[in-house]
C-alpha cells in the first residue's frame, strides 16, 4: 500500500504543508480513519491498526493526518463521494461504503 502513502505525501506537497511530521503520532480520527480504510491502506478499523499502518508506510505518519482531512473534506465525502477527481483515484480501492460517523 506504499503507492497510497507516496499519493498522501505527493498532495501534501502539492498543499504546502510545510512542518515536521516526524514527530507527530496520526490520530484515530474520523477522517484519517475514513481515509484509510475506504482507500485500502487499513483493513480494520482499530487504533493500532491505524497507527501502525501510518508508522510502517512512512517516517512521517503526521502528514498522512492533515493530507487525511483535506482528501476527506474535498474529495471523500460521505455523499457522492468525488472519486473520479481525487489525488488517490487511481490508487483507491473506493471502499466508499464506509462511513465513519464519530471520531
Amino acid at each position: 500500500m506504499k503507492e497510497v502513502t507516496s499519493y498522501l505525501i505527493s498532495y501534501g506537497e502539492i498543499l504546502e504543508l510545510k512542518y515536521d511530521w516526524s514527530m507527530i503520532v496520526i490520530p484515530y480520527s474520523k477522517h484519517v480513519r475514513q481515509i484509510f480504510l475506504r482507500s485500502g491502506l487499513a483493513k480494520e478499523d482499530t487504533r493500532d491498526t491505524i497507527v501502525n499502518v501510518a508508522k510502517d508506510e512512512t517516517n512521517c505518519p503526521g502528514i498522512l493526518d492533515k493530507v487525511s482531512w483535506h482528501i476527506k473534506k474535498d474529495f471523500c465525502l460521505n455523499v457522492n463521494p468525488r472519486c473520479t477527481v481525487c489525488p488517490l483515484e487511481t490508487v483507491c480501492a473506493k471502499h466508499t461504503n464506509i462511513i465513519i460517523r464519530k471520531g
